[in-house]
């Protein structure tokens, strides 16, 4: 699974339910890119 940094939407590659949905955070929470970018690199391999 991974997610756009830009978009928020999760790409993720057997589980159709969550594919193409926007990543769901608290209206006050801005989740940061570099964090985005480090679970699609290592943790997704991507």
């Amino acid at each position: 699974m991974t997610v756009d940094p830009r978009s928020l939407t999760v790409e993720h590659s057997y589980e159709q339910s969550v594919d193409g949905r926007r990543l769901l955070t608290a209206d006050d929470y801005e989740v940061g890119a570099q964090y985005l970018a480090y679970h699609n690199d290592v943790v997704a391999g991507k």
